[in-house]
């Protein structure tokens, strides 16, 4: 027996914080028992459960190996199929770091909407569950597709098949009467929304007109009153990080019901090709976050992944607003689409391998952090580009913040 690759160690003040980024367990013990952790010579009941927890590996166990193998098994026998549409490609908003610029901008229409639920009812043929993810442009300036889709997948699924969704959208176009729909018609579960800074820098940024920051709040607010999951895209880079804490004041100060999920997101420029780029400002976001309250303890560790993003399941695409296939959103110009809902023979698709392998690079075959990031993002790496999203400064920082916070409980216990 020996302690995981994947063990990451925080000291501060006698006590040890041990987090395993495979298993995505995190125990607290006291430095003096560190010594016993690490030869493993605690007593054999706490050992066997430290090795549940993985904490613990066989002295022969290939842990790489072993991940590697369950993510493939996860990926063969999900009983889930998920498909991100875009109802349109136009926008109500003009975000500067938008990666669809140079889309052409189609609407769906309701012959592509019978097409594409054809589509995924006979690609889903034995599945589980469907998971739709809407998305644009702004998928709410096309609200009659979802509507249908909706509709037509509910009606002609297998009885025994569930049906669900979430949307990406910029909330400015949400009311009360299509959250109704999106919670009670739509069978939307989760609804994310990007706030990238306080009033002015926010409508600089999206270009949604006067007062729209103010709207979009009221928006996030009245959500918060349905039994929906919502969550808050915290989008920042070098140009708006010191506008973040004046946001971040102003969100831990409005009433969200204990129901919003707040979380902080680097914005991506690809002629950035920096591997640690934003890794300070992502500390930076952390720390304001879990100082505010807007994010708890069990926030600051990332989740464990099964298995690499939805793109490296087989029948996993995007579908564009033409019923174009794609393997990831961020390769919609011309020339990328894979297949299409219109063809006869569903089976003809182009090969999508390269989003199906998982051979990890050297550099990622000794990383603690490959469990939870997989080696990034398959769109990337294809494209060569040679960035890390998680680092160990910012794994080593958040475990200070969660094992100062339960030594300050423990000082008030």
């Amino acid at each position: 027996m020996k302690p995981s690759f994947y063990n990451f160690y925080k000291i501060s003040d006698g006590m040890v914080l041990i987090y395993n980024s495979a298993s995505g367990s995190c125990i607290a013990i006291a430095e003096a028992e560190l010594s016993a952790f690490m030869e493993v010579s605690l007593p054999q009941n706490d050992v066997e459960k430290l090795e549940k927890l993985g904490f613990y590996v066989d002295d022969e166990n290939d842990e790489m190996g072993h991940l590697i193998c369950r993510a493939y098994n996860n990926l063969e026998n999900s009983k889930k199929d998920k498909y991100r549409i875009l109802t349109t490609t136009a926008c109500n908003a003009k975000c500067p770091y938008c990666y669809e610029k140079g889309v052409k901008s189609y609407t769906m229409t309701m012959e592509t909407a019978d097409r594409v639920v054809d589509f995924i009812l006979e690609k889903s043929n034995g599945k589980k569950v469907i998971e739709i993810e809407w998305f644009g442009g702004e998928p709410l300036l096309n609200k009659n597709i979802i509507a249908y889709v909706s509709d037509r997948i509910d009606k002609l699924k297998p009885a025994d098949m569930k049906y669900e969704a979430a949307i990406i959208t910029n909330g400015y176009l949400l009311d009360k009467m299509t959250v109704d729909k999106l919670v009670n018609e739509w069978f939307v579960k989760r609804i994310q929304i990007t706030l990238d800074g306080m009033g002015e820098t926010y409508e600089n940024i999206k270009q949604l007109g006067e007062g729209s920051f103010e709207k979009v709040i009221e928006n996030i607010c009245m959500l918060c009153s349905y039994d929906i999951e919502v969550d808050i895209r915290l989008n920042f880079d070098e140009n708006n990080i010191d506008d973040m804490q004046q946001l971040i004041e102003y969100l831990s100060m409005l009433d969200f019901k204990g129901k919003l999920h707040v979380y902080p997101a680097k914005i991506n420029d690809e002629l950035r090709n920096d591997n640690f780029a934003l890794e300070d400002e992502s500390i930076k976001m952390y720390n304001m976050l879990f100082s505010s309250g807007l994010i708890q303890a069990k926030d600051l560790l990332p989740k464990t992944m099964k298995n690499p993003c939805a793109a490296s399941k087989k029948d996993y695409f995007t579908i564009n607003a033409t019923g174009e296939l794609f393997k990831c959103d961020r390769k919609l110009l011309a020339g990328n689409s894979v297949g299409s809902v219109y063809m006869q023979q569903y089976d003809n698709i182009k090969d999508t391998s390269e989003w199906e392998i998982i051979n990890p690079e050297d550099k990622c075959r000794k990383c603690r952090m490959f469990p939870l990031c997989w080696g990034g993002c398959i769109y990337e790496k294809i494209k060569k580009m040679d960035r890390c999203y998680i680092t160990e400064k910012i794994i080593d920082n958040n475990l200070g913040l969660i094992l100062s916070d339960l030594l300050k409980r423990e000082q008030y216990e």
